[in-house]
């Protein structure tokens, strides 16, 4: 795929539905996890992980934030 979306076709009715090509992941998008039984402490590492990286990005959001309103005034 290139990134470009097709022409609508000119001879489908609303309602209709149409293939237009594959819808995969590119290899390089993958995440590829080992299959193990998810425990409580696989649970809570986990859940620390996205705890941390929502923190990340709430400090960067903020800090954008803070950055565009100095350049507002």
């Amino acid at each position: 795929m290139n990134g470009k979306l097709p022409p609508p076709p000119e001879d489908v009715e609303e309602g209709e539905v149409e293939e237009v090509g594959n819808m995969g992941t590119p290899p390089g998008d993958v995440l590829v996890v080992e299959e193990e039984a998810f425990t409580m402490d696989s649970a809570q590492r986990l859940i620390g992980q996205i705890m941390a990286w929502n923190g990340e990005i709430a400090q960067s959001a903020g800090q954008y934030a803070a950055g565009n309103e100095e350049h507002d005034l």
